[in-house]
C-alpha cells in the first residue's frame, strides 16, 4: 500500500475511552467487566439523582403547604379581630363589584342621552341653513376679459361659470360696477380680488 488510512475510533462515555470503530472490537469492550461496571454505576447516579430530585420537590410541595395553612390562619386570626367572618368577605366583595358595574353602566346611559339631546339640538333647521349662509360669502362674483359672468370661491380657489346654490351676489359691486371684489380668507383676513384682471 502506498498510503496509510487512520482506522475510525469510537468513545465510550462509560469508560471515557476510545476504541475501534467496528463490531468485533465494540462487542468485546461491551463484555468486558470494566465497562459492565461502569454502565451498572452510571445506571445508579441516574436512579440517586432522580430520587434525590423526587425528594426535593416533595419536601417543596411540604413547604409551601405550611406556609400557605399558616397563611391562612393568621388571615382568619385577623378576620376574627376585625370582628368579620372570612365567608362574609368573599359575598360583600361580589357585592361591590356587582354595585359598582350597575353604577358604571347608568354613567354611561346618562352620557349617551346627554349627548343624543346635544345632538339633536345640533340639527335644528336654523343650523342647517347656516352651512349654505357661510358657503355663500366664500363665493364672490367676478367678470372675465370677455365680460363673462363667474364666480370664485376665496375658500378653495375653485371658479365656476354658474351661480352657486344661496349665493346673493356682492351688493357693494353689483350697485358700485366695481372690478374689485372683497373676500376673507381661512384665517379670517380681509383681501381684494380684482374681477377685472384676476
Amino acid at each position: 500500500a502506498d498510503y496509510w488510512k487512520s482506522q475510525p475510533k469510537k468513545f465510550c462515555d462509560y469508560c471515557k475511552c476510545w476504541i475501534a470503530d467496528n463490531r468485533p472490537s465494540i462487542e468485546f469492550h461491551e463484555r468486558g467487566k470494566n465497562h459492565k461496571e461502569n454502565v451498572a454505576k452510571r445506571i445508579s447516579e441516574i436512579k440517586k439523582k432522580s430520587l434525590e430530585k423526587a425528594k426535593e420537590e416533595e419536601n417543596m410541595s411540604k413547604e409551601f403547604a405550611a406556609m400557605e395553612e399558616a397563611a391562612m390562619k393568621a388571615y382568619q386570626e385577623d378576620m376574627k379581630r376585625l370582628g368579620i367572618k372570612p365567608d362574609d368577605v368573599g359575598s360583600s366583595s361580589t357585592q361591590s363589584k356587582t354595585q359598582s358595574n350597575t353604577v358604571e353602566t347608568k354613567a354611561k346611559k346618562e352620557k349617551k342621552e346627554k349627548k343624543e339631546k346635544k345632538e339633536k339640538k345640533k340639527k335644528t333647521p336654523q343650523d342647517a341653513s347656516m352651512p349654505s349662509k357661510i358657503e355663500t360669502k366664500e363665493w364672490v362674483q367676478g367678470l372675465s376679459p370677455e365680460g363673462y359672468t363667474y364666480y370664485y370661491n376665496t375658500k378653495t380657489g375653485e371658479s365656476q361659470w354658474e351661480k352657486p346654490k344661496g349665493f346673493q351676489g356682492n351688493s357693494q359691486n353689483s350697485q358700485t360696477g366695481a372690478e374689485w371684489v372683497e373676500g376673507v380668507t381661512e384665517d379670517g383676513h380681509t383681501y381684494y380680488y380684482n374681477t377685472q384682471t384676476g
